[in-house]
């Protein structure tokens, strides 16, 4: 993975563990207790100028979540300030840290378009997956399973070789409704 994509992706794993683990502390108005008023009006500010700009040019939509807007070095100190709603997706507090101050270093060579290390270039991706890795774990570990076999869609009171029985069926399956 190219480290701009690197970036991207780190970003957008904090950016959604953020919002699924401080809504679930503080409920829908999350970015109110997180970001100061100051700094959600420089958020709203970054959308505006996004949306007038991209759909200027044809985009039909822009993210409408203001978290999407936030810099790397907020999401970074959001992580650190609530790291206890946190920590069960990140694991140990001093080796993320670590990875996001190496991403951090990194950062303004990336975003300023100038070459990396090849070292470095791995090393970006190397975390960025790392980080990927632990947020999608957690939060597919938060939402129930999907069941792989498809549901049942005839009941009990119909067969082969039984009739249809509509009045007998609760469920309105496809053997017992009316053509």
């Amino acid at each position: 993975m190219d480290p701009s994509e690197a970036l991207a992706s780190c970003e957008r794993a904090l950016r959604e563990l953020l919002t699924v683990s401080l809504r679930d502390k503080f409920g829908d108005n999350w970015l109110q207790e997180v970001f100061t008023p100051e700094d959600l009006a420089r958020l709203r500010e970054k959308q505006e100028v996004e949306t007038k700009r991209r759909t200027k040019r044809g985009a039909a939509a822009v993210s409408a979540s203001l978290i999407t807007y936030a810099e790397f070095t907020q999401l970074t100190r959001l992580v650190d300030r609530h790291w206890d709603s946190l920590n069960r997706a990140l694991g140990v507090k001093k080796e993320i840290t670590v990875l996001l101050d190496r991403i951090e270093a990194l950062r303004n060579a990336v975003a300023h378009s100038r070459e990396l290390l090849p070292f470095e270039q791995e090393l970006m991706s190397a975390i960025a997956g790392e980080i990927r890795n632990r947020v999608t774990i957690h939060i597919a570990a938060r939402t129930p399973p999907v069941n792989t076999f498809p549901a049942s869609k005839s009941c009990a009171t119909a067969s082969a070789t039984a009739p249809r029985q509509p009045s007998r069926c609760k469920i309105r399956c496809s053997v017992c409704r009316p053509a």
